[in-house]
């Protein structure tokens, strides 16, 4: 893939992070976005295209899908604006980044470009959150919630972050990044700066108030525990960390039974509906709040009520898929005795791929409370799983990746059990 793809798609992720066509100055209201894609698709067309993995054929049936549960619960107009709307912002995404991303450094400056997006959107919460009428330098101003004991504000960005916890998934999502950049820092001021930006990011997550945000915090910080202790000592330190919590989260991170916690067991309920009356290809692609008055507050849930079993699998796959592979490609190399050049590389591929894999955890947490299954930053962290699942069939083609259809059936089956059982537990 030529630099200038690469270059277009650092500018890309800036662009889709920072949101600078949301702004409202008539300088962004050209599409930069669709510019870039075409420039990085021109770039595609005149090097070497790669589908080789398991992610390429789920996508396309997953498109295949979101097609036609438009085109069957919506007619053939609407149909044909989910394609355009879908391929745009999420199949040609994650073909072109899978395929632009050919070398361990590339992927590394695609990290500090997504970092550098969210630090800018970190220090806007912070800002909104110091203004008196808690308004940023954007002009968005921070939510106001009144479904608790009491009032309290929630940070935000504009456009497709203007929600809380939108923003609070893609800082937490960055989170690994940021610690990968400060351990593989060159110098002390690299690593100073990353310090910064991950106190930075910590304290703009907790700024949205968002419990599943908190939560995917939690999540990864306890899976990093869990692979690097394990044992009696990952007991203790979560008994230790478990008694602190409480005294350090907003309160709205332990109310049960308010009124927004009862609106998402509602939803998940009527998403439960929306399948069993259209279980093959669901209700339509966009179309939940066409049959519930809020969305389904859970991305699996939305996926099986807007796309049936079809597109429901097809998600799934497509995201677990990912997050096997990043785990394939963090682990120790055991199959051959590497070079020192080959064990320096892998080693680099193997700290870029724990940072993705935690990011992805990070992310699927947030995804379980939110309605994010079309979010593009899922479909980027998915990208960079492919990314890097071609570098290893290059560079370290012994590394075993084993076929996972049959085992997404199962984890499909386990979620949709496991989310009906949270149905019944909370409406008896």
């Amino acid at each position: 893939m030529s630099k200038l793809g690469f270059f277009a798609l650092l500018l890309y992720v800036l662009v889709v992070l920072l949101r600078p066509q949301d702004y409202q100055t008539l300088v962004f209201e050209m599409p930069i976005i669709f510019i870039l894609e075409m420039v990085m698709l021109v770039s595609w067309f005149l090097t070497r295209k790669r589908f080789d993995a398991p992610q390429y054929l789920l996508l396309f049936f997953l498109y295949i899908t979101v097609v036609i549960s438009r085109v069957l619960y919506g007619g053939v107009s609407l149909g044909l604006e989910a394609a355009q709307d879908f391929f745009l912002t999420q199949v040609l995404t994650f073909v072109l980044m899978a395929n632009i991303l050919t070398t361990a450094d590339r992927q590394r400056a695609f990290l500090n470009a997504f970092v550098l997006g969210t630090m800018v959107m970190a220090l806007h919460s912070i800002d909104q959150s110091l203004d008196p009428n808690k308004i940023g330098w954007t002009g968005e101003q921070a939510v106001l919630r009144n479904d608790g004991p009491e009032p309290l504000w929630q940070t935000r960005y504009i456009g497709i972050f203007e929600d809380p916890n939108d923003l609070g998934m893609v800082l937490s999502c960055a989170i690994p990044f940021i610690l990968y950049l400060y351990r593989s820092a060159a110098n002390f001021f690299m690593r100073a700066v990353q310090f910064v930006n991950f106190a930075l990011h910590i304290y703009a997550i907790y700024l949205t108030n968002s419990r599943g945000t908190m939560l995917s915090v939690a999540v990864m910080f306890g899976v990093w525990i869990l692979l690097r202790y394990g044992g009696i000592k990952m007991l203790m330190q979560a008994l230790i960390i478990s008694a602190i919590i409480p005294s350090v989260l907003p309160t709205r991170m332990f109310i049960s039974g308010d009124e927004s916690s009862q609106d998402r067991i509602d939803a998940w309920y009527e998403g439960t509906l929306m399948l069993k009356d259209n279980p093959v290809f669901g209700v339509g692609y966009n179309a939940f709040l066409e049959y519930h008055y809020k969305t389904a507050h859970n991305s699996w849930v939305l996926a099986f009520a807007e796309m049936g079993l079809v597109g429901y699998y097809c998600w799934t796959a497509l995201m677990f898929t990912s997050l096997y592979m990043v785990w394939v490609c963090q682990k120790d190399f055991k199959e051959t005795v590497l070079s020192a050049s080959h064990m320096a590389a892998y080693n680099k591929e193997k700290a870029l791929a724990g940072a993705v894999m935690f990011a992805m955890i990070g992310a699927f947490s947030c995804a379980f409370f939110l309605s994010r299954t079309y979010s593009v930053v899922l479909f980027m962290l998915a990208a960079l799983a492919v990314s890097q699942f071609h570098r290893y069939k290059d560079n370290f083609p012994t590394v075993a990746f084993k076929p996972m259809a049959k085992r997404m059936v199962w984890i499909s089956l386990g979620i949709l059990v496991a989310i009906n059982l949270t149905i019944r537990v909370n409406t008896v």
